[in-house]
Order: C-alpha cells, then structure tokens, then sequence
C-alpha cells in the first residue's frame, strides 16, 4: 500500500476485521506518485509517475529495501507495471505506449523495447495467457502479442475510450 509518500506493508490476518497488521515500511524515494504495484514472491515492483521503475526486496517484510531502478525517461511517465515471468511491462502516460523491461536481475533493470501506440497513452495493465492488454484511453483497449519482448506488437484494439483494467 502506498500512501502520503511511504510503501507500507500490511500482514491482513483476518479478512473480516479492518484492522490490519503493519509489518513494515519505506519513505519512498521518488518525487512523483506510486502509480501501479505488483508483488511476486519476495520482489515488489512498483511504478512513480516521474521516476520510473522501482524494484523492491521484500524478504524481510518488515525492512522493505530498493534494490533496483529504471529512470523514468527511459519509460515515460509510468502509470502501471504488469510482470510477467522475467520482464516488467509499464505503461505510458506521456509519449510511450508500453515499455518492456528486463527484470530477470532485480537490481538492474534494463529496457528491452518502448512501443508507440497511437495516442501514445496508456494507464493500467493486466495480463492473460501470456498476453498483455492495456487502457490506451481513446486508442481503446489494447491487446500486445508480449511473446517476444523485444518486438512487441499490438494484435488487436477494442475500440471506445478505457481508463483502467483489472
């Protein structure tokens, strides 16, 4: 969970009561908003609307340690990351449709591709069988064959305006 500029970790014991246990926490160190999140094991990926793509260490869950970044000029104003297997997919809200990044080392994230959509916007992501749909606003919904990284492609758009996925 992140909020007022901290990432907090929660242990959430019973579902029916709303109290849930803080385990830990992180001043966050980007100077922008925390726009998407996703946890997988012991490494938390999480995106800042300006700086990017951070990577997280999450095995002591109570002392949350970044261990790796990509500079937010290199995917331009992140809004949501999506991780599949050993790379990070982030969308764009500024200039980039979906960037795919190299996660497979934690602490060195690396650019694999940035592919342009029309409108050049895209906010959240998800993902299924492999494939990779995102809200690109007035683009629509689209779906990117992410089967190789390096040359993603867009296989097919459902037209309208979308904001957000789940």
């Amino acid at each position: 969970i992140s909020s007022g500029g901290v990432f907090s970790i929660y242990e959430v014991v019973d579902p029916g009561v709303i109290a849930p246990n803080l385990l830990g926490y992180v001043q966050w160190i980007g100077s922008g908003t925390l726009t998407g999140m996703q946890v997988l094991g012991d490494l938390g990926y999480v995106t800042d609307s300006n700086d990017g793509l951070y990577v997280l260490d999450l095995t002591d869950k109570t002392m949350p340690v970044v261990i790796g970044h990509l500079l937010g000029t290199d995917c331009c104003h992140p809004m949501g990351v999506r991780v599949v297997g050993t790379v990070a997919f982030l969308s764009s809200s500024e200039g980039t449709g979906i960037c795919s990044v190299d996660v497979s080392v934690g602490s060195a994230p690396v650019l694999i591709q940035k592919k342009q959509t029309a409108g050049g916007s895209c906010g959240r992501l998800a993902e299924l069988s492999g494939m990779v749909f995102a809200a690109c606003g007035a683009d629509g919904l689209l779906f990117f064959d992410t089967a190789d990284p390096a040359a993603m492609s867009i296989l097919s758009l459902l037209p309208g305006t979308y904001l957000s996925t789940h």
